[in-house]
């Protein structure tokens, strides 16, 4: 399970914002992923 903290690190994600739509690069913070939203992680 994931920990989310209060602090709001800021990153650049690929971002769709409607099904189907396309990929836009977008700067979001990080927090715990509502209903409708996935976190993906990646590694460096």
């Amino acid at each position: 399970m994931t920990s989310f903290s209060n602090d709001k690190t800021m990153f650049t994600a690929a971002v769709v914002r409607d099904t189907g739509g396309p990929f836009k690069l977008e700067q979001v913070s990080k927090n715990e992923p509502q209903g409708d939203e996935v976190l993906v992680g990646s590694a460096e």
